[in-house]
């Protein structure tokens, strides 16, 4: 047979360098920790391709996925009566909050965060999410570090519905951002920012001085929801979840970027959000 045609070759079932379909299948199922939990995140962030392959065995594990499209859409259905349901009057910041934490009556809780640009509004729906990954914090009390379960997941608003977000992924100024949280028993939340000076601030319940309830269950949407604002930087989220009552105050910065160390028996959820310049 000539060389003038030689034989097509059958294309690679995926790029070299890039997580099997069995390591998406064990991330998808929160099999994976460590390095190996870090490299199919960093695949996922770099290559849509991956991403794609990654969402469409995601959806395997879902009986009943909700279509992105329709997300957004089930969070403004939501908003009236969510309304109808919120406090009349905007929660108080406690006193010596952050010099970038301000808070205005407008509307259902409202806040803004001079790093992130929090504007509240009350909103409620169920979401598919890419969850983070579960950390590990050390207690205050027992001075050992205690393996997190319960998940945050951060979707943005994009046109005709929205999208999910990997930790570590930048954000444009206007963005609008939600979060969904997994608990896997009741106990006290509160979503907390870390800004790159190290201070903190709560997001949710926002501008309060303590957690409030939460139940157990998967993909549960905050009541909250915000703009992302023009100031460029690093701000981490964390989803802390104790057995029982707690504020800021009971949280302290950790040695690491964006680290919280929590009180005995809690546990949190970091995320990433890197803001670019406007």
């Amino acid at each position: 047979m000539s060389d003038d045609h030689p034989h097509p070759m059958l294309p690679p079932l995926r790029p070299e360098g890039e997580p099997s379909d069995l390591a998406l299948d064990r991330y998808a199922a929160g099999e994976l920790e460590g390095e190996a939990r870090a490299a199919v995140e960093a695949a996922l962030a770099r290559s849509p391709a991956t991403l794609a392959r990654y969402r469409e065995r995601e959806t395997a594990f879902t009986a009943d996925p909700t279509r992105p499209e329709r997300l957004w859409s089930a969070i403004e259905r939501g908003l009236d009566a969510a309304d109808e349901a919120a406090p009349a009057a905007s929660q108080r910041a406690p006193g010596g909050a952050r010099r970038w934490l301000r808070a205005w009556l407008e509307g259902a809780w409202p806040l803004r965060l001079a790093a992130l640009g929090v504007v509240g509004v009350v909103a409620a729906a169920v979401a598919t999410r890419v969850e983070a990954p579960a950390p590990v914090d050390r207690g205050l009390d027992e001075g050992v570090r205690v393996k997190g379960s319960v998940g945050l997941a951060v979707h943005r608003k994009v046109d005709g519905g929205s999208e999910p977000l990997l930790s570590g992924a930048t954000v444009a100024p206007g963005e609008a951002l939600r979060f969904t949280v997994d608990a896997p028993e009741a106990g006290d939340l509160m979503v907390l920012a870390v800004d790159p000076r190290g201070a903190v601030s709560p997001v949710y319940p926002p501008g309060a001085a303590s957690s409030t309830s939460l139940p157990a269950g998967r993909d549960q949407l905050l009541p909250v929801a915000v703009t992302v604002d023009d100031t460029p930087g690093d701000l981490w989220l964390h989803a802390v979840l104790c057995p029982r009552r707690f504020g800021p105050t009971d949280l302290r910065v950790g040695a690491g970027a964006g680290e919280l160390v929590l009180p005995a028996g809690c546990a949190s959820a970091p995320f990433l959000l890197r803001t670019a310049a406007p």
